[in-house]
C-alpha cells in the first residue's frame, strides 16, 4: 500500500512538470486549444499510471487510486479535450483493468471529467491554469455527489451479504482518496502555473534589459573569485573590441585594458561584488 502511494505521488509530481512545461512554453502561450489538449494528453498517460498503481480494495478487489483529481481537473482545464482524451484513457484502462464490476469504474472515469468541465462553466477560471478554490470546493461537492449512482448500482449488483452496505463502504474509501487526489492535484498544477507566471516575467525582463544593453552600448561581465577569468558579454567583449560574442576574458588581459590609475578600484569594486 504504502509503495502504491508514493508511486501515484511520484506520478502526481511528474505530472506537475509537464503542466509547467505546457505552461511557460512561449509556443504554446497564445494557443489554448493546443494547451487543452496538450493537458488532457498529461492527465490522461497520469490516469493510466495511477490505475497500474492502483490499491485492491477487500472484499471484490475494487480498484482504489487517485485518479479522481487528473480525471476532473482534466474536464475543468481541458475543456472537451480534457474530458475526451482523459475521460477515454481512464474508460479504457477500466474496461482492460480486470475488475469484476468493471462497468462502475467506466462509468466514473467518463462522468468525473464531464463534472469538471460542468464546473468550468459554472465557475470559470479568470486567470487560466490558475484553479479558484471556490471551483475546487464545487469538484468536491460534485465528485462525492457522483458516487450515489455507483452505490446504487453497486448495491444492486453485489450478491455477497448486505450489496448495498458493501457498496457503501467501498465508495467511503474511493471517495476519501478522491478528495486527497483532488486537493493534491489541484495544489500541484497552481504551483506549476506560478513557477511558469514567474519563469515568464524572467524571461521578459531578460529580454527587456538585453535590449537596454543593446541599444545603450552597455554590457555585464560575470566573475568569480575563484576563478582567474571572467565572462564577458556580448556587450561589454564589443565595447573592449574584443569581438562580438560573449566569451570568458582573463584577468590579465582585462587589466590591460585598463587604465593604471583605475585598476586598484576595479579590483576594490570586484571584491566588494
Amino acid at each position: 500500500m504504502f509503495a502504491s502511494i508514493f508511486q501515484s505521488l511520484t506520478a502526481l509530481l511528474l505530472a506537475g512538470v509537464f503542466c509547467y512545461l505546457i505552461f511557460v512554453s512561449e509556443q504554446w502561450r497564445d494557443r489554448k486549444a493546443k494547451q487543452q489538449v496538450l493537458v488532457g494528453v498529461v492527465f490522461g498517460i497520469l490516469v493510466i499510471l495511477l490505475g497500474m498503481d492502483a490499491y485492491l480494495l477487500a472484499p471484490l478487489n475494487v480498484s482504489v487510486s487517485a485518479e479522481a483529481g487528473p480525471l476532473i481537473l482534466a474536464g475543468y482545464l481541458g475543456g472537451v479535450f480534457g474530458v475526451a482524451i482523459a475521460g477515454v484513457c481512464g474508460a479504457a484502462f477500466a474496461y482492460f483493468s480486470g475488475d469484476e464490476l468493471p462497468a462502475i469504474p467506466m462509468i466514473m472515469s467518463l462522468a468525473i471529467p464531464t463534472m469538471g468541465i460542468t464546473i468550468r462553466y459554472l465557475c470559470p477560471p479568470k486567470d487560466w491554469p490558475v484553479i479558484p478554490t471556490r471551483a475546487i470546493s464545487y469538484m468536491l461537492i460534485g465528485f462525492v455527489a457522483l458516487f450515489i449512482v455507483p452505490i446504487m448500482i453497486g448495491g444492486a449488483l453485489i450478491q455477497q451479504g448486505n450489496g448495498y452496505l458493501i457498496a457503501v463502504r467501498i465508495s467511503s474509501v474511493i471517495v476519501a482518496v478522491g478528495i486527497v487526489s483532488i486537493v493534491l492535484t489541484w495544489q500541484i498544477v497552481n504551483l506549476a502555473a506560478h513557477f511558469a507566471r514567474e519563469g515568464a516575467r524572467s524571461n521578459r525582463l531578460a529580454t527587456q534589459l538585453n535590449l537596454i544593453l543593446e541599444h545603450s552600448q552597455m554590457g555585464l561581465f560575470e566573475h568569480d573569485i575563484d576563478n582567474p577569468d571572467a565572462y564577458f558579454d556580448a556587450g561589454l567583449v564589443s565595447i573592449f573590441g574584443l569581438g562580438t560574442e560573449g566569451q570568458m576574458v582573463p584577468m590579465t588581459k582585462w587589466d590591460a585594458l585598463i587604465h593604471p590609475d583605475d585598476q586598484e578600484g576595479l579590483r576594490h569594486n570586484i571584491q566588494r561584488t
